[in-house]
C-alpha cells in the first residue's frame, strides 16, 4: 500500500551474510536470522506517518498537540546571561550522535582517514585478514561502544529500537546455542558485537521485546 515504507537489501557475491548463507546451504548447516523483523520497524514508520496525516489534518484546538518523536526547544535565555552559554551545543551530545550515526567514520576519523570506505578498504580489504583483525575491530568497537552508551542518544525511540533489536538478536543467539551441537558463528555488524557478548538474562530480554 505504500512503497515508500519498504526496506531493499541487496546482496552481492561478496557480502557476508549472503556468503554465509552459501555455505551454510552447501554444508548442510543450520541457518537463521537473528535481527528484529523488519516488519516491526516498517509497522512503527507506518504508525509514524499516520500519526503525522492525523495531526496535519486536525482542527485548530489540537494544533499544540506535541509531535511523534519531538524534540524539545531550547528555553529563552535568561535576561543577562552570557552570549557564550547560549545555544552552544552540548560537545558530549554531539560525540554521541556522530558515533550513533557512523560509529566506523568516527574510528576512521581518529585513524586519520577522511572517510570510513578509505580506512576499511587499508584495514580489511587491502590489509590484515583473518581473526586476528576481527579480534582488534571488537576491541575498538567495545571501547567506542562503552564511550556512546554513557551518553545520552539523540533520539531516545531510535534508542529503544537498537535495544530491541539486541535484546532480540541475543534470544536468538541462546536458542541458537540450545539447539547446536557445538560452537555457532553470528554474523552481524561490529556495532552489536559488545552488546551480544555481554550477559542479560533471557528474562529481562523477554520483558524488553
Amino acid at each position: 500500500d505504500d512503497p515508500s515504507n519498504a526496506s531493499f537489501y541487496p546482496f552481492a557475491a561478496y557480502s557476508p551474510e549472503w556468503v554465509a548463507a552459501r555455505w551454510a546451504l552447501a554444508k548442510g548447516r543450520s541457518l537463521a536470522f537473528i535481527d528484529l523483523p523488519a516488519a516491526q520497524r516498517l509497522a512503527e514508520i507506518a504508525a509514524d506517518k499516520a500519526a503525522l496525516a492525523a495531526a496535519e489534518t486536525a482542527p485548530p484546538e489540537a494544533a499544540n498537540a506535541e509531535p511523534v518523536d519531538a524534540i524539545p526547544q531550547a528555553a529563552e535565555p535568561e535576561p543577562g546571561a552570557s552570549a557564550s552559554a547560549v545555544g552552544e551545543p552540548d560537545p558530549a551530545a554531539t560525540i554521541a550522535a556522530r558515533i550513533h550515526h557512523d560509529s566506523l567514520g568516527y574510528l576512521a576519523e581518529i585513524a586519520g582517514y577522511d572517510d570510513s570506505e578509505a580506512w576499511w578498504n587499508a584495514l580489511i580489504e587491502q590489509g590484515a585478514h583473518g581473526p586476528a583483525v576481527f579480534a582488534a575491530i571488537e576491541t575498538a568497537m567495545t571501547e567506542l561502544r562503552a564511550l556512546a552508551d554513557a551518553m545520552p542518544w539523540t533520539s531516545p525511540r531510535n534508542h529503544a529500537h537498537e535495544a530491541r533489536r539486541e535484546a532480540h538478536m541475543r534470544l536468538a543467539i541462546a536458542a541458537a546455542l540450545e539447539e547446536a551441537e557445538g560452537a555457532i558463528a553470528v554474523v552481524c555488524g561490529a556495532w552489536h558485537v559488545p552488546a551480544l557478548r555481554r550477559k542479560v538474562s533471557a528474562a529481562e530480554d523477554r520483558a524488553l521485546l
